[in-house]
């Protein structure tokens, strides 16, 4: 659980994020049977249990890197939180993820949802990880974000800062999240 502390500004907006998506993705799947999580509007296309499945992966994938990046610059003695400023390229990325999505993506290998833990699963896991991101703030709260950088886990030849990998995972999550909600509203979607 994260400690209760006071966050700068930019922090809180991030945290903010993360509580959104959480009680829409909450609002999402209430009362869904396994076969409406699992739906999937064309073959090929992803379910609701899909969306969510690979927000939970992306975010893993994240926030051990970031995690680790955060402690080693605390104890080479960081300068202190001074807030976000993403990069151009960054700045560029996060601006791609937003919905409605301008083109389509292919999502890394690694982070293709293979739901083989089920649909139920897939949704404590999105659950799981949404927390995981949002306990890291107070550990980012000491750190001057724009100094601390991560690779990337799927381009192992870029790194971004820790403020940005944040605000890159806030974005993702709000372009999944509309892309499960438009399964709920896809011709087919089931009534049970």
């Amino acid at each position: 659980m994260a400690r209760s502390i006071s966050l700068p500004e930019d922090l809180r907006k991030i945290r903010d994020a993360y509580a959104t998506s959480g009680r829409a993705a909450e609002s999402l799947v209430a009362g869904l049977s396994d076969r409406q999580l699992a739906f999937q509007p064309k073959p090929g296309s992803w379910s609701i249990a899909h969306c969510l499945d690979h927000l939970a992966i992306a975010s893993h994938e994240y926030a051990g890197p970031m995690t680790k990046a955060m402690e080693k610059a605390r104890a080479k003695g960081a300068r202190p939180f001074s807030g976000l400023s993403p990069k151009f390229y960054e700045r560029l990325f996060i601006g791609t993820l937003e919905p409605p999505p301008k083109w389509k993506m292919p999502a890394p290998k690694k982070i293709v949802p293979p739901l083989a833990r089920g649909p139920r699963a897939a949704v404590d896991a999105y659950f799981q990880a949404n927390h995981e991101i949002r306990n890291l703030l107070p550990l980012a709260s000491e750190l001057d974000l724009n100094s601390v950088h991560f690779p990337n886990p799927f381009v192992p030849l870029v790194t971004f800062t820790v403020g940005a990998g944040l605000l890159i995972l806030a974005a993702h999550e709000r372009r999944h999240l509309w892309q499960a909600q438009n399964v709920k509203r896809a011709p087919g979607f089931p009534q049970t």
